[in-house]
């Protein structure tokens, strides 16, 4: 079964493989029900370095927990780890992970934090209908809270606005 830490472990694969620049923007539906999820380079980001810019971007992958959807609505996805989701992602957005390649030590630094934190079935909320990250100064994953992610470098923030990628 599909949970919101398999795409967390894909991420964390797809850091150590040298695509630490991708980073994850997630949060709550207003219906509490679904996670919702993006994995974009750290240029789709705010400079705060967890939230996607305002607009539609085409560097963004875009999932969710709902239904009985496997991660980025993929067929057959459902059962697997975080190598074979990784090289999925690989296949499906290349242009995605090129413009995520490159190193970004601290965010790869405290991602595995936030994953470890996640298992075995939480998810990080850094957005939602009552969730405000930046007034708590945290983002809560299960039952922990954990530090916000380290803010973007100026020149990593911006980027051009466009359509999602979708699966």
């Amino acid at each position: 079964m599909f949970t919101p830490v398999a795409v967390m472990e894909m991420l964390a694969q797809l850091h150590e493989l040298g695509y630490e620049r991708l980073r994850l923007a997630s949060g709550i539906s207003p219906t509490g029900l679904n996670w919702r999820y993006s994995v974009a380079p750290a240029d789709q980001f705010e400079a705060n370095g967890y939230l996607l810019r305002d607009g539609r971007y085409p560097g963004a992958a875009f999932g969710t927990t709902r239904g009985d959807d496997a991660p980025f609505g993929w067929d057959g996805a459902e059962e697997l780890g975080g190598t074979g989701l990784a090289d999925m992602f690989l296949e499906r957005f290349p242009d995605v992970a090129a413009a995520g390649k490159g190193p970004d030590p601290n965010y790869k630094q405290w991602f595995a934090s936030a994953l470890a934190a996640s298992r075995p079935d939480g998810a990080p909320v850094m957005y939602g209908e009552d969730v405000d990250v930046a007034a708590t100064g945290y983002i809560m994953t299960g039952d922990e809270r954990i530090p916000l992610p380290p803010p973007l470098p100026d020149s990593r923030a911006g980027g051009t606005p466009g359509g999602i990628i979708e699966p």
